[in-house]
């Protein structure tokens, strides 16, 4: 208690109160201590208890990505050196056996869709080449095709009847625009036929003079029958030549153009069928290839994984720090953290945390928690450090109730709260048991007593025993763990009992009818 009080009263103070206390009046009761009403500071804190940890720490996780056993680990409390860093020592060997055979499934798969990769590669290259020529011989084919039409009427009818076929095709041999080997047989037959009808009339002339002079005697009979086999010879050929003629203008012309229009027209339609199948086709192979490429990145993601579980089934020293392993919660019966116990995905291992920053995390009920500021000053005291009395401040607290304490007891409302050690050094060590004393104001020039020389009676009421045995009425203000502040009913110097006896209840009416001048809470 002398060592608490030296915080906040000065030193000839301390002395009086001490000199006051080892007096004792007539009155006091035998081996009753006395104390002397104080004014002063005194200074209201918040006492909760907690352990020490780091204020910044490295958890080391399992990253297998399913459990996996811990083969061979180091003890808690190895400190990692840069030494150990610089070599890559093994903290943690994990169960890599079946991390193994998965990584060669995973090759296997990797290298069957790099394979489908460049097999889908190739058959899009050679679907475009295919595309490209039989799309362009499909081209060539219209061409062709248009041309034998522009070839048998000329350009000027072929474009007219280019998306539409004449309903009168041999009409068109009487359209002065008629060009190309129509025009061309027309003019033939015609030809032949003036030709032979130029002929006859020569044979029928011939045959009206040898009829002549035949009758005259002149040529014999043989010279005239052979003129009358001429004229009925090219008679009959006059009348081919004429058949020829009509059979060109209603058959054979017809059917040239209606062979040479359907050509062009059937070639157009294999063009676009050509472009169409080219386009499907390319989309198919295309679609194929973006598939293979898909499943050659998924096959190298999950490649990558397995090469990376694998790798995180040993972990080496990458940052100093010293091994702590993790504190099980209660309801975690699987074991302390040893060689043999099977490791979840995403578990802490253990952690390295940073000696060079120190801090105290304690549970603050909710009735104080309002009372707490960050920045606030903190004495520390350690159970392994007896004697020695840390600073530091308030860093954090909690906005809402702690959820591992709300479940452990559901009736109690706890906040986390941590306070950062002023100065930390080698002496500290996470998990040590600490006792903190949060300042939260000092209350100046004011009289307070020890806490235990108050007395509350049935009716909650406080008083306190005067040396004399007089039983005083008082009205208390704030406290803390020890003192407690008097507003009303105590003089300064006033002596007290520390501890005074429990008073019945006729003592006190005897009490309030003695002491006149109380005063009331």
């Amino acid at each position: 208690m002398a060592r608490r009080l030296s915080l906040a009263l000065p030193l000839s103070l301390l002395l009086t109160l001490l000199l006051a206390s080892s007096c004792r009046p007539k009155g006091a009761a035998a081996g009753q201590e006395l104390y002397a009403v104080t004014r002063g500071a005194l200074d209201i804190t918040v006492l909760a208890s907690g352990s020490v940890e780091t204020a910044r720490s490295t958890n080391i996780l399992q990253k297998v990505g399913k459990p996996a056993k811990i083969v061979t680990i180091v003890p808690e409390g190895t400190l990692v050196t840069e030494e150990d860093v610089a070599k890559g020592t093994v903290l943690v060997q994990f169960d890599a056996k079946d991390m193994e055979d998965q990584l060669y499934e995973r090759q296997t798969a990797y290298e069957n869709a790099q394979a489908s990769a460049v097999t889908a590669e190739e058959t899009l290259a050679i679907q475009i080449s295919d595309n490209e020529s039989n799309v362009r011989k499909a081209e060539l084919e219209v061409l062709y095709a248009h041309s034998d039409l522009r070839k048998l009427v000329g350009d000027q009818l072929a474009a007219t009847f280019s998306d539409q076929e004449p309903q009168d095709i041999p009409a068109l041999l009487n359209d002065p625009s008629l060009d190309g080997t129509a025009k061309l047989n027309l003019t033939t037959y015609l030809s032949d036929i003036e030709l032979a009808q130029t002929k006859l009339n020569r044979a029928e002339q011939t045959l009206e003079y040898t009829r002549k002079l035949y009758e005259k005697q002149f040529v014999s009979k043989n010279d005239y029958e052979n003129d009358q086999l001429d004229v009925q010879s090219q008679s009959k050929s006059l009348e081919a030549t004429r058949g020829k003629y009509e059979i060109f203008r209603r058959f054979d012309f017809e059917k040239d153009f209606q062979k040479a229009w359907a050509t062009w027209q059937e070639s157009r339609r294999s063009l676009e069928r050509a472009q169409a199948n080219a386009k499907i086709r390319l989309t198919t192979a295309e679609s194929k290839l973006r598939t293979a490429k898909q499943t050659l990145a998924q096959a190298k993601k999950r490649l990558e994984e397995a090469q990376e579980a694998l790798k995180n089934c040993t972990i080496t020293a990458t940052m100093t720090g010293m091994v702590v392993y993790p504190k099980l919660p209660r309801w975690d019966n699987s074991g302390p953290i040893q060689p043999g116990k099977e490791i979840r995905n995403e578990q802490v291992v253990f952690t390295l945390p940073d000696l060079s920053q120190m801090q105290v995390k304690v549970s603050i009920p909710e009735a104080q928690i309002d009372l707490l500021e960050v920045a606030q000053s903190a004495r520390i005291t350690l159970d392994a450090i007896p004697g020695k009395t840390f600073s530091g401040k308030l860093s954090s607290k909690g906005i809402l109730p702690s959820a591992e304490d709300e479940w452990l007891n559901p009736d109690t409302k706890v906040y986390t709260v941590k306070i950062d050690f002023d100065e930390s050094g080698s002496h500290l060590r996470p998990g040590m048991t600490a006792t903190v004393e949060i300042l939260i104001r000092r209350l100046e020039d004011v009289l307070f007593v020890p806490i235990q020389a108050v007395q509350t009676d049935g009716e909650g009421r406080h008083r306190c025993i005067l040396a004399n045995g007089e039983s005083r009425l008082v009205s208390l203000g704030e406290r803390n763990r020890s003192f407690v502040e008097v507003r009303q009913g105590l003089a300064q110097g006033e002596q007290i009992l520390m501890c005074p006896p429990e008073a019945s209840g006729e003592q006190e009416e005897k009490g309030e009818a003695a002491g006149g001048e109380e005063t009331a809470p």
